[in-house]
């Protein structure tokens, strides 16, 4: 008696890291082409070698491949390799966000005992301005002011060339 074996494949990006992972045994007529076969006789759910888990999750939570391919097996990634490909993931942010960013993150004014983002400093001017209270919402003013500058200097324009 003849024994039947289902191949397995796995997809790989330009760093090698691997995006998908099947069996032909739950998917008999998916396209193979540019995939790897990893093994040509395993069973009919798809697994990194023979006695591993079945259908491994190939991405974490954040849709970052976990492993890479090393030319002959599936290697689990590194913490710092996943952190990197967060890192890309970030959106590169123009001065003004950064500075914008910064305004409503960065507790830089010093106000009544306490430090405040510029967007509470200016929250606070405003309850003084409605209040009438002229001194506090120029000393406000002041600090704002003075809170901007500096997170300006740290997030500067780029110059035109």
């Amino acid at each position: 008696m003849d024994e039947f074996y289902n191949k397995h494949y796995i997809s790989v990006d330009d760093n090698d890291r691997i995006t998908d992972g099947w069996s032909d045994g739950p998917h008999p007529n998916r396209d193979t082409s540019g995939a790897i076969c990893i093994n040509e006789k395993c069973g009919y759910q798809f697994r990194f070698f023979l006695g591993g888990e079945e259908n491994p999750s190939l991405l974490d939570m954040d849709g970052i491949p976990r492993y890479r391919w090393d030319g002959s097996a599936a290697v689990e990634r590194s913490d710092e390799e996943l952190e990197e490909d967060r890192k890309a993931r970030e959106p590169v942010l123009t001065p003004a966000q950064q500075r914008e960013q910064a305004y409503n993150t960065q507790p830089i004014v010093e106000w009544d005992g306490q430090l405040l983002t510029v967007t509470e400093a200016a929250q606070q001017w405003a309850y003084y301005s409605a209040e009438g209270a002229t001194g506090k919402t120029l000393e406000l003013t002041s600090l704002i002011s003075q809170a901007k500058r500096t997170i300006r200097e740290q997030y500067p324009d780029e110059e035109a060339n």
